[in-house]
Order: C-alpha cells, then sequence, then structure tokens
C-alpha cells in the first residue's frame, strides 16, 4: 500500500537526481579536475565541451567560455560546486567557499555566471545529464546470460549500484529543486529516458526483442524499482545500518526477487 501510494504521487521529478555516479575522487590526470565525493572531469575537445557550452547559454545571465583556459577554470569551478553540495548541501554552497576550492577569483566567476543561483542551475543540468549518461552506459554495456533470473539479478545490481554511488549528491539535487522550482522542469525529461533504458534492459534480460513484450508492463517494473529503491534510500538516510536500516546486499536481494516475480 505504501509502495502504491508513492507511485501514485508522481515522483518522477525526484528521480531525475537519483541518478549517476559519485566516490572518493582525486586528480587523475593533467586534463581532469576530480573533487570530493563527486567526480568532475574538466571537459575537453572531443564533443563534451559543446554540450557544456550550451547547458550554460540555455541559462540566462551565464556566458558560456570560449577560450581553453577559461573553460578549464569554469570546469574547476563547476567541480568545486558538486564537491561542496554533496558535502554541505545548497546552503553550504558559498561563492567565496567555491572561489577558494576551485582558485577562481570571486570576480571572474560572477563575471561568468551573473549569481549564485545561476551557477547552481549551471551544475544541476549538468549533474542530471552525467548521472543519466551513467546509468543507460552501464545499463547497455550489461551481457546477459540465458538464464533469466540470473540476468535479471544482474540488472538489478547494476540499477542499485549505480543509484548508492551518489547519494550525497543525489540528496544535494533533490534539496536544489525544492529551493528552486525551475530546475525542476529537467526532471520529467531525464526520467523518461532512464525509464525508457531500463525497460529496453529488461527486454533484453528477458531474452526478447521490444516488440514481443510488454513495455506497458516492464514500464510499470521499472516504477516498482524506482520507488522501492528511493523509499530504501530515504529510510538509510534517516536511520543508519546499526540502527535497523537494511543493509544494501539485502535490499539488493528482496528487490532482485521481486522483479523475477513480476515477470515470471
Amino acid at each position: 500500500m505504501a509502495l502504491t501510494r508513492r507511485l501514485e504521487r508522481g515522483e518522477a521529478h525526484a528521480f531525475a537526481a537519483r541518478m549517476g555516479r559519485s566516490g572518493a575522487c582525486a586528480r587523475q590526470a593533467p586534463d581532469s579536475i576530480c573533487s570530493g565525493s563527486a567526480g568532475y572531469s574538466v571537459p575537453q575537445a572531443n564533443g563534451t565541451v559543446a554540450a557544456v557550452v550550451k547547458s550554460a547559454v540555455e541559462i540566462e545571465g551565464v556566458a558560456a567560455p570560449q577560450q581553453g583556459r577559461s573553460r578549464e577554470s569554469f570546469a574547476r569551478v563547476r567541480a568545486a560546486t558538486v564537491q561542496l553540495l554533496s558535502e554541505k548541501g545548497p546552503k553550504g554552497v558559498l561563492i567565496a567557499d567555491v572561489s577558494a576550492l576551485a582558485g577562481v577569483s570571486v570576480g571572474t566567476i560572477y563575471g561568468r555566471v551573473g549569481s549564485r543561483a545561476n551557477l547552481l542551475r549551471v551544475v544541476h543540468r549538468e549533474e542530471l545529464e552525467r548521472m543519466r549518461t551513467s546509468m543507460v552506459a552501464r545499463l547497455d554495456a550489461l551481457e546477459f546470460s540465458e538464464e533469466v533470473d540470473t540476468s535479471l539479478r544482474q540488472l538489478v545490481h547494476a540499477y542499485v549500484a549505480e543509484l548508492v554511488q551518489n547519494v550525497a549528491i543525489i540528496g544535494a539535487l533533490q534539496a536544489l529543486v525544492s529551493e528552486d522550482p525551475e530546475m525542476a522542469s529537467a526532471g520529467p525529461e531525464v526520467f523518461a529516458e532512464t525509464r525508457a533504458a531500463v525497460v529496453a534492459a529488461l527486454a533484453r534480460a528477458l531474452g526478447a526483442g521490444a516488440s514481443s513484450v510488454d513495455t506497458a508492463w516492464l514500464g510499470w517494473v521499472f516504477e516498482v524499482m524506482f520507488a522501492s529503491t528511493r523509499h530504501w534510500q530515504d529510510e538509510s538516510a534517516a536511520m543508519p545500518a546499526s540502527a535497523g536500516a537494511m543493509e544494501e546486499s539485502r535490499f539488493e536481494e528482496q528487490l532482485g526477487r521481486s522483479v523475477i516475480l513480476l515477470l515470471r
């Protein structure tokens, strides 16, 4: 009943902030920067730059960097913002702290984004896209066996692992949306694209093409996966494992069993 109520409330918007990957990260190469609990790579001239510039241009008041040095410094600013978001939440993101962490002057940051709100909007959009891309790539890379139950457990493991790795930034992005409703507009598109990726992976795990399976039912299975995982993450955040929260392996096993039962 609780699960049904959660689904009926239409939580698709929040899901956009529950996908992706984070973890301890350090400088990996001269052309890459990683910060804190949420890794962030400096955009390179391989197509990524275009996406970053596009996301900045779409936000009024943000000046997209054009020169290589400007792009690199703006990437450090965004990386610092992600780190502070992950560690302290939205209220802990101050331009002065971003400046100190990124090594970019306060004046330069304001000259680029115009306001703290705009900086958070840029980071929100880019993190959603990063997490969506990461989830889709992880699912697409799965190689299923002929044993359906094994394949479904493999899919559930990948899905849960991808979300678990992003707990800190996920919570921060959710808080951002609650403070700035304008950010919520990106949620439905990301949710729909991720839903489609999971449905396609479920069809592959069943060993059938999308045209020969009930995609509407697979969509419902995804809703169960999403709502169950969110509920578990919320409970885990509120209740440490030592206080009785379900550990990850146990949750994953139970969710896997549920998915198998739904698709038999």
